[in-house]
């Protein structure tokens, strides 16, 4: 779960990243699996099924673009809740 700085903000990096030659991973992979058995030339990342997660194996397939710093704001609901 992430944490709050003392001032309540959140902070999230948007990066970009470089799929490349992509498949469907597992949890347990530790690298990407080979495009060819026995061939040694590996994809270059791997995700889920649905395309909402992207995962990339070498630090340089993905750049910082921006920090963005965000707080949340409570809904009428919940700010009752809290009085």
């Amino acid at each position: 779960a992430a944490t709050s700085a003392v001032d309540g903000a959140q902070r999230m990096i948007l990066a970009r990243v470089l799929e490349g030659r992509r498949c469907v991973g597992s949890p347990h992979m530790k690298e990407p699996p080979e495009i060819v058995p026995k061939s040694n030339l590996r994809f270059d990342s791997t995700g889920d099924a649905t395309d909402t997660i992207v995962v990339t194996y070498k630090d340089q397939q993905a750049y910082p673009s921006y920090l963005i710093t965000f707080k949340r704001r409570l809904t009428t609901a919940q700010a009752a809740a809290a009085a």
